[in-house]
């Protein structure tokens, strides 16, 4: 449960409604998904990068004078485009930091602005001749950048920095710094240590009968919440869903046993339904609200958020409150645990551009600069390794409970990005294409007719499997 004795984060005093809006901009999900909807990616969650930090700028540290003698250099100014919109004050504080320390670069942070999506905003600025040198986005995208050789590699920066990455190439292309988990949150007034399928269905049928509440929340439809729950369902049902690598990818959910246990997750599904509340379509705050409103009873989320913002000023509630990982089916062995990688990618533009970008990423991802951006909202800014998230610097701050944490560091090896689930967790471009499709499939089984077995056809027409 979240005790009474977790500190909260400054952030709650001024967050509200503004809280909720920023965590469109941490959750990564559409972007993973490739379709990037809404003000900013949001997860994540996703890895690598390159050589080279970039050692032609050094020597304008010194002033090298121009032809004339004039002891005068400029610099290299580079945009980073990000959606970190709780954190923006920070960024710009430690670009300025980089940009005192390093005369011949000249880092600028830009918010992604509200109401556009990263695709949308750099396909503008291509379109205007600037794009931005540096993006945070999620790893989802950065694969397809890659593929669409569009990324400079920064293999160094992930390399240097003992950077967790998931890549099919010798060189890396991002450097993750945050990871967003998923996990339930459920009554524990109400529910009894649920772990599996049928726990969940048995007690919802009894908490229905009970109390004037529904006992769960299916999110199903067009959104980033729907397509991380229906993929994690899947998976703790142990449903190989790809199979294939890189763009050679298939779905081993059509047939044989994965399909088997694809229709039994489905069904499930179907009989859980009634006793959820109309999931169609729901969205993260409207989740999140739905729960601490006391309207139903166990709801799938991100991170420390619930505790934190929507349930920090009920402590009654909050304190009967727990969090789990994702039920899984009766004699199901999965291990991935569903998550958003964040961090940064360098956008090809030219050598000198590229050189200093992967400088000022060099020294961004570099410990000291994690633990200053990470401690500004470290509930929110999860570290993505098992030693991040047990350190002391980090247990400390504001908002961090350390029973979760503590639940996260235990499985941190285990969180898996949405690309990550081709052969032998093989990187996955169609899953980064189609992400959304499951999202959508669940919504014609539980509102359009389909059956089981007709919900798993229906996506696999769906799906374009083609590359790049």
């Amino acid at each position: 449960m979240f005790d009474g004795n977790q500190k909260r984060r400054t952030f709650l005093k001024t967050s509200g409604v503004a809280g909720a809006i920023a965590l469109a901009g941490c959750i990564g999900g559409d972007d993973d998904s490739g379709n990037g909807n809404g003000n900013g990616n949001e997860n994540g969650n996703e890895n690598g990068n390159a050589n080279g930090n970039g050692d032609g700028n050094g020597d304008s540290e010194n002033g090298n004078g121009d032809s004339t003698g004039n002891g005068s250099s400029s610099s290299v100014e580079l945009t980073w485009l990000h959606d970190r919109n709780q954190a923006e004050d920070t960024l710009k504080e430690m670009a300025g930091e980089f940009n005192d320390s390093h005369s011949s670069i000249e880092v600028t942070p830009e918010l992604l602005p509200s109401g556009s999506s990263e695709q949308e905003e750099i396909q503008k600025r291509q379109a205007a001749g600037n794009p931005p040198n540096i993006l945070w986005y999620t790893f989802g995208q950065a694969y397809r950048y890659a593929l669409e050789d569009k990324l400079a590699p920064i293999t160094g920066v992930a390399e240097d920095n003992d950077l967790r990455t998931f890549t099919d190439r010798e060189e890396k292309f991002f450097a993750v710094s945050i990871v967003g988990p998923m996990t339930w949150h459920y009554r524990t007034d109400l529910y009894d240590n649920p772990e599996t399928f049928s726990d969940y269905l048995q007690q919802a049928q009894r908490i229905e009968g009970e109390e004037d509440i529904k006992a769960l929340q299916f999110p199903n439809g067009e959104s980033t919440l729907a397509f991380a729950m229906q993929n994690q369902l899947l998976w703790n049902n142990d449903v190989n869903v790809w199979a294939g690598s890189g763009t050679d990818i298939e779905l081993a959910m059509a047939s044989g046993d994965d399909r088997d246990r694809g229709i039994e997750t489905y069904e499930w599904m179907q009989n859980a339904y009634e006793y959820s509340t109309n999931g169609n379509g729901l969205g993260w705050d409207q989740a999140a609200t739905a729960y601490s409103q006391e309207s139903t009873a166990a709801v799938p989320y991100i991170g420390m958020w619930i505790p934190n913002l929507y349930l920090a000023d009920l402590p009654e509630l909050r304190e009967n409150t727990e969090n789990a990982f994702f039920p899984v089916g009766g004699d199901a062995d999965n291990e991935k645990k569903f998550a958003w990688f964040e961090g940064n990618m360098v956008w090809d533009t030219d050598a000198e551009k590229n050189d200093a970008a992967r400088e000022f990423l060099q020294w961004w991802h570099a410990e000291e600069q994690q633990r200053q951006f990470k401690k500004v909202n470290a509930a929110d800014y999860i570290p993505a390794t098992e030693a991040g998230m047990n350190a002391d610097w980090y247990r400390e701050e504001d908002g961090v409970h350390q029973g979760m944490m503590d639940m996260f560091a235990s499985e941190a090896e285990n969180f898996t990005p949405p690309v990550a689930t081709g052969d032998d967790g093989a990187l996955n471009y169609p899953a980064v294409a189609n992400g959304l499709v499951w999202g959508q499939a669940a919504a014609q089984l539980l509102h359009g007719g389909k059956s089981p077995g007709g919900t798993i056809d229906w996506a696999q027409d769906q799906i374009d499997f083609s590359g790049p």
